[in-house]
């Protein structure tokens, strides 16, 4: 979990031509205060810009408390932001794992129903349009199980989620259609370990599943744990791995020959059966987060070199093509995510902050087919806006008043349970039927968004 600011594109220095696995991005930014972010995928969408998927979590004005929501971004193909994509909801959302599918996006994640305590436990999947309309929301689990939402998966007009839940950190598999109507939810047993996270859920060739993620056998170090089950739920086996510094888990990905690679510290691969079959170690990579095929049937992996951004291409048996790390003057990066564009380049998806303190940017790096830097773009923007854009009066009492040299393409009020009480696209708003208490305005222009703090008397 990390937080974020100021200005929206930050500047990338190109690298040169000549073949270097060390690149230096250069970015020039001023720490501010921020909400929090953590970035989780980033998708391209039909017309080749990028939709970043994130969780906000918006302080609560005099309360050491916060509301989480979904505001995702999207990015023109050059890495400008040119849309906010609010999702509310009246309760804690904390987003893991989405995916877009029939040009809707479907989401994964923890619900916190006991807030202000952050107890974390129910399953939430959601609907909802690219423009943040949502469709519908289910909630699975109960007060007591301690739930975890990791992944989510589509096939043939049916959505699995998995998760972690009840007092054994047993796996929940879920599967419902695309209209969120529950078709089963099954809890399944599986070897004990303290602190049990699902990270993994990969649908094979033969139409069983593999679940998979890391624990706890003792309080030393983390160990890999793998199921595989059938189409219903039914368990074929379960295993844990102690050997082989089987280690942290970060995702799972198809592989050839009736295999499947799990990867994290280091990528191993297994065949269906959950024997071992390679186990490679990247010293250029000690922490692979993602791992996505390629057009060319080879693999891209992302994630981290030291506190710097890596990517490594490989080819179906683990031997690197190319691979670069890409440095933000000192500080501390965490990629997420990677994904091939239409234009046979990557884009990677993290987080970037200072390492002696807490704000932290959204951070994205498009780079070309063989890995040399395209752009870098960092996301912040509550701090970007804030002069571009002005409330007033504030406190206020019957209207709003909006300044600013951008188009205005929404005002939205929402009150501090995160729901939606007035909007409009106007300089000025009619504020007299609101009730005297503190709120949340969010101003959307063709530029950018402020999020403020609104008092009305």
């Amino acid at each position: 979990m990390k937080m974020y600011f100021v200005p929206l594109i930050a500047i990338a220095l190109l690298i040169s031509s000549s073949i270097t696995s060390k690149a230096q991005i250069g970015f020039h930014r001023v720490i501010g205060d921020s909400s929090v972010d953590y970035p989780v995928q980033i998708q391209e969408l039909g017309d080749s810009s990028f939709l970043v998927i994130n969780t906000r979590l918006v302080s609560i004005p005099n309360t050491p408390n916060y509301i989480g929501e979904l505001n995702n971004y999207k990015l023109n193909r050059f890495g400008n932001v040119i849309d906010t994509i609010l999702i509310t909801d009246t309760s804690n959302l904390y987003l893991e794992s989405a995916i877009e599918y029939n040009y809707a996006l479907y989401a994964i994640g923890i619900l916190d129903s006991k807030y202000p305590n952050f107890s974390r436990n129910k399953i939430f999947l959601l609907k909802s349009d690219h423009q943040g309309t949502k469709s519908w929301k289910k909630v699975i689990g109960d007060t007591l199980s301690g739930y975890a939402g990791v992944k989510i998966l589509q096939h043939n007009n049916y959505l699995y989620g998995l998760g972690i839940g009840d007092t054994s950190y047993n796996p929940q598999f879920i599967k419902l259609d695309t209209n969120g109507n529950s078709i089963f939810h099954k809890s399944i047993n599986a070897p004990f370990m303290y602190g049990k996270n699902g990270k993994g859920m990969l649908r094979l060739a033969d139409s069983t599943f593999i679940l998979c993620g890391d624990g706890n056998l003792s309080v030393a170090g983390k160990d890999k744990w793998m199921i595989r089950i059938k189409e219903d739920g039914d368990t074929l086996f379960t295993k844990v791995l102690t050997t082989n510094g089987s280690g942290y888990v970060g995702d799972i990905c198809a592989a050839y020959n009736a295999s499947f690679y799990t990867h994290g510290s280091s990528l191993m691969r297994f065949d269906y059966n959950g024997n071992p079959i390679s186990n490679q170690i990247y010293p250029n990579m000690n922490h692979i987060t993602a791992m996505k095929r390629t057009r060319d049937n080879n693999y891209v992996l992302a994630g981290n070199f030291g506190v710097d951004f890596s990517i490594m291409k490989i080819d179906t048996v683990g031997n690197s093509l190319w691979d670069y790390q890409y440095d933000n003057n000192g500080r501390f990066d965490f990629c997420e995510d990677v994904i091939q564009t239409k234009d046979g380049g990557y884009v990677m998806l993290g987080g970037t902050q200072n390492q002696f303190a807490d704000s932290v940017d959204i951070l994205i790096i498009k780079v070309d087919s063989t890995g040399k830097l395209v752009f870098a773009t960092s996301i912040n923007p509550v701090e970007k806006e804030k002069a571009a854009i002005i409330i007033f009066p504030n406190p206020a009492t019957t209207s709003l008043g909006i300044k600013t040299t951008a188009s205005i393409q929404s005002v939205k009020i929402y009150n501090l349970q995160g729901q939606l009480v007035l909007e409009g696209r106007s300089e000025n708003l009619d504020i007299s039927a609101l009730s005297a208490q503190a709120y949340l305005v969010q101003v959307v222009t063709d530029k950018g968004f402020l999020k403020t703090k609104l008092v009305k008397q």
